[in-house]
């Protein structure tokens, strides 16, 4: 297991955002580095969310910058598969409540 720390930043550092509020989107960005090495970026991830009839959908990409990064990649992989999974289970509920 690789530690790593998760610095998060304005989406305006890594996306053009002055169209954003007109289309209905926003962003969560980080930029993600080794918990041991603090000055090693290793990854840059943007969750790119989009207002629907029915809430919202989010798209996740990761941009891993370290060449040779497989362990990195699977980890981050794994991570996203059960964030993703738990998110499935609670949020439709949450939403639900919220939307009535």
């Amino acid at each position: 297991m690789t530690k790593l720390k998760i610095t998060f930043c304005e989406p305006s550092e890594l996306l053009d955002t002055s169209r954003f509020a007109a289309l209905g989107v926003t962003a969560v960005c980080a930029r993600i580095y080794l918990l041991d090495i603090p000055d090693m970026q290793v990854a840059t991830l943007i969750h790119f969310v989009r207002d629907t009839d029915f809430g919202c959908e989010m798209r996740s990409q990761f941009w891993i910058i370290v060449p040779g990064a497989d362990d990195i990649a699977r980890g981050l992989h794994q991570h996203c598969m059960e964030e993703m999974g738990n998110l499935a289970s609670i949020l439709p509920d949450l939403y639900a409540e919220n939307t009535a």
